[in-house]
C-alpha cells in the first residue's frame, strides 16, 4: 500500500498524500514518523483537501504533533472555511473572538459563530447566545440570547441550561419564572454541573420554584461540594452547623468549613472564626 500511495503521490493525487500521512502517523506498514506525516498532510492540504486543512489548523493552534503556531493554524482553518468545512466556521469565530492567530475582531467572530450556529453546531449556538446577551460583536438582544441558549440547551449544552436557569430566575429579558428556572437548573445539575447543583441547593433551601426541602438541598450541595465548589462546601458546613436536613454536627460542619476556606471562601473563614470564639 505504501508503494502504491507513493506512486500516486508522485502523480499529484491529493488523497495519496493524506493516506501517506495517516500511515506515517500511525506506523502502518512504515516506521512511525509524525514529522513525515505532517509533511504529507501539508501537501494534501495544499492540494485542496479541506478536511486535512481543518485538521492541520487545529493541530497548529493546539500544538498537537507540531510546534504550536497559531498563525499558521488560523490560515489552514481559513482555507477550510472557504472550502465549506462546517466546523471551520466555528473555529474561525473562536479565533476572531480570542485573537488566536489573528487580531481580535468581535464583529467577524459573531459572523462566523452565527453561521456555524445556523448549521446546527451546539457550541456555536451557545456562543452566539452569549454574544447577544453581552452585546459582543452585535447589538445586545436578550430575546435572541434566549432563543439561541434554548437551541444549545436542547442539544445538551449544560452551560446553556444553567444560563437559562439564571435568566428565568432573575427575569433577564423575560418575565420571572421560578419553576422554569428550577427546571433548567435541574437539567444542568443532573448532568453534573457543580454551579447548577449549588443553585439547586439554594432553591430547595428557600423553596423557590420547588417545595422547600432541606434534605434535597443538602444532597445537591454535597454533589457540588464533591467537585470542590467552595460555596457548596460552605453550604454543606452551614447545614451541619444548623442541623438543616441532617442532625446537627459541629465537627462535620467544621471539616466542611475548613475545606471551603482552603479554597478561598470568605464565609467559611468567618464561620471558623466564630466557632473558634465559641470554643467549638
Amino acid at each position: 500500500a505504501h508503494k502504491y500511495y507513493q506512486l500516486a503521490a508522485k502523480r499529484g493525487v491529493p488523497d495519496a498524500f493524506r493516506s501517506l500521512g495517516i500511515m506515517y502517523e500511525n506506523g502502518q506498514g512504515v516506521k512511525k514518523n509524525v514529522h513525515q506525516a505532517i509533511r504529507y498532510y501539508e501537501q494534501a492540504a495544499n492540494k485542496g483537501l479541506s478536511d486535512v486543512q481543518l485538521m492541520l489548523g487545529e493541530r497548529y493552534i493546539k500544538g498537537i504533533g507540531v510546534k504550536k503556531n497559531p498563525g499558521k493554524g488560523f490560515n489552514f482553518i481559513r482555507k477550510a472555511s472557504k472550502a465549506g468545512e462546517k466546523k471551520a466556521d466555528y473555529l474561525m469565530g473562536v479565533a476572531y473572538a480570542n485573537g488566536i492567530g489573528t487580531r481580535k475582531n468581535p464583529a467577524l467572530a459573531f459572523k462566523f459563530i452565527s453561521a456555524a450556529a445556523k448549521r446546527g453546531n451546539p457550541d456555536a449556538a451557545y456562543d452566539k447566545a452569549s454574544m447577544y446577551a453581552q452585546g459582543i460583536g452585535t447589538k445586545k438582544n436578550m430575546g435572541q440570547a434566549i432563543k439561541w441558549y434554548k437551541k444549545a440547551a436542547q442539544k445538551g449544552v449544560v452551560l446553556a441550561q444553567h444560563n437559562l436557569g439564571l435568566i428565568y430566575l432573575q427575569g433577564l429579558g423575560v418575565a420571572k419564572n421560578e419553576r422554569l428556572a428550577f427546571s433548567w437548573f435541574n437539567k444542568a445539575a443532573s448532568r453534573g454541573l457543580p454551579i447548577s447543583q449549588y443553585f439547586l441547593g439554594d432553591l430547595y433551601v428557600d423553596g423557590v420554584g420547588v417545595k422547600k426541602s432541606h434534605g434535597a438541598a443538602l444532597s445537591w450541595y454535597k454533589k457540588a461540594a464533591a467537585s470542590k465548589f467552595p460555596a457548596a462546601q460552605y453550604s454543606v458546613g452551614a447545614m451541619y452547623a444548623n442541623g438543616f436536613g441532617t442532625k446537627r454536627n459541629i465537627k462535620v460542619a467544621k471539616q466542611w468549613f475548613q475545606k471551603s476556606a482552603r479554597n478561598g471562601n470568605k464565609k467559611a473563614k468567618n464561620a471558623l472564626l466564630i466557632l473558634k470564639k465559641k470554643g467549638l
